[in-house]
């Protein structure tokens, strides 16, 4: 058992905004049923509401999100004639269970980052496309997208199956792609821990930020102060992403 890997997704887990809200909730309601704890119950509660609408707003993600976006463009890139290896994307969410049709097993992100790498190799078609799967639980993530990419006539595709997280995704590239010129494909809030990773492993890669969680400005309207599922979903993914980042940060410290 991969006892660090364990410890750090058990506290993503619980400093997750969607985790916080069960840990207070849970405490809330405990105390609520000791008359000498009410008053904490209460305060425990209010404190709730106020995370639970700041983390259902736009704001919250938009703030943490941008830091890591802003550097980012697709604009830079490698020109067309410019010598290039390979194209890797790394997937997002994919689905490992039984029953699934092929579409059915990828989420959102999974599908920008896969779309994009598609248009590049369009641009590049000598370079090969890797992808590099994440499944959940690890499994053939990577084939099942590439079954995908060579139903759409991509080819050559390296499926590599088994890297459970960005790290032991990076180090499965390290036997085909050392020493070579790449682009790595992936979301923008991703690719500063990405690329933190590709060089610690001697691989040097040119960013393309397949999808952005912001815009260099926020467009504010009524809608937005009103509590939404999904900015709970982006918030959980850019909190994952400074866990992500002073994990690894810390592991090669030490």
């Amino acid at each position: 058992m991969d006892l660090p890997y364990l410890l750090k997704k058990t506290v993503e887990a619980l400093i997750y905004p969607s985790g916080l809200f069960f840990i207070l909730f849970s405490l809330a309601t405990i105390f609520s049923f000791s008359r000498y704890k009410r008053h904490r119950a209460r305060a425990l509660l209010v404190f709730s509401l106020f995370l639970f609408y700041i983390s259902s707003t736009p704001f919250a993600y938009y703030l943490l999100a941008r830091p890591l976006e802003r550097s980012y463009s697709k604009s830079k890139l490698l020109d067309s004639n410019a010598p290039l290896e390979a194209i890797v994307v790394l997937p997002a969410y994919i689905s490992n269970r039984k029953g699934l049709a092929l579409q059915e097993r990828f989420d959102r992100e999974t599908w920008a980052r896969f779309w994009a790498a598609v248009e590049l190799k369009h641009r590049y078609p000598s370079a090969p496309l890797f992808i590099v799967g994440n499944g959940n639980p690890p499994g053939r993530g990577a084939t099942y997208l590439a079954l995908l990419a060579r139903q759409l006539g991509v080819s050559p595709v390296k499926a590599i199956d088994g890297p459970k997280d960005t790290f032991s995704s990076v180090k499965a590239l390290v036997p085909y792609l050392r020493g070579k010129s790449f682009i790595i494909v992936t979301s923008a809030y991703h690719l500063p821990r990405t690329l933190f990773l590709l060089k610690k492993q001697g691989l040097t890669a040119t960013p393309y930020p397949a999808l952005f969680l912001t815009r260099p400005r926020l467009n504010i309207s009524l809608s937005d102060f009103w509590p939404r599922p999904y900015n709970f979903l982006y918030l959980n993914r850019v909190v994952n992403e400074y866990c992500g980042l002073l994990y690894y940060r810390l592991k090669f410290l030490f």
